[in-house]
């Protein structure tokens, strides 16, 4: 019922060649011809972020879809993407017009926090986003050890999220010594999340590669 001749397959999440539900949607849609795809994030880039990161298991799975992304994405009746950066990764790469649509924002992020349930703290600078090697908080570690030496500054460095390089970041700031000035936080949400973007001295996103 779902794939009558009339229907539009829309993914909303990036094309993945594995033995899943998602690729067996992804084939249905290519084969009428009437799908809409969301691309998040270049795969080919992605790809080769994990060979310079060393994730050999997580490499091998991406590469069906590494070799295959050109032709999913030009098979499409359209691909949707998150920003003009990646329109223009997007048209460079493969040669394919995308529609942009940036992401939503949530109404939370208008209103103002309640500042009042998170603890007294030093001053600090804060990170918050997925813990992965795209997003280079191992840069943003390396970088704010440097400037307790060289500076000397009396900032804490909080980091909020959660992702494949947590344990690595963890064994990073014990080697560097500055484990007891970087506190991993965890995930955070909502007022608290604000709360903490609001007390910080300054935020930073020091992405190798930023999809949105």
């Amino acid at each position: 019922k779902i794939f009558r001749t009339n229907s539009i397959i829309h993914m909303p999440i990036s094309p993945f060649i594995a033995p899943n539900e998602r690729f067996t949607f992804l084939s249905l849609g290519l084969l009428k011809k009437n799908i809409i795809i969301n691309y998040h994030g270049d795969i080919q880039l992605e790809t080769k972020n994990k060979i310079v990161n060393k994730e050999v298991i997580s490499t091998l799975s991406y590469l069906p879809s590494y070799v295959m992304i050109p032709q999913l994405l030009q098979r499409s009746n359209q691909v949707i993407v998150n920003s003009y950066w990646m329109n223009n990764l997007v048209q460079k790469k493969y040669n394919i017009n995308c529609n942009v649509i940036p992401n939503g924002i949530n109404e939370t992020w208008f209103k103002e926090p309640n500042t009042n349930h998170i603890p007294n703290l030093d001053p600090f600078i804060f990170y918050h986003g997925r813990l992965s090697y795209e997003k280079g908080v191992d840069i943003l570690i390396r970088s704010y050890a440097l400037c307790l030496k060289k500076l000397n500054i009396k900032t804490d460095l909080l980091i909020a999220g959660e992702g494949p390089q947590k344990k690595r970041l963890y064994e990073l700031c014990k080697k560097l010594g500055i484990d007891n000035k970087v506190k991993f936080l965890g995930f955070l949400m909502g007022d608290e999340l604000k709360s903490y973007i609001k007390k910080a001295e300054a935020l930073f996103y020091p992405s190798r590669y930023e999809s949105f």
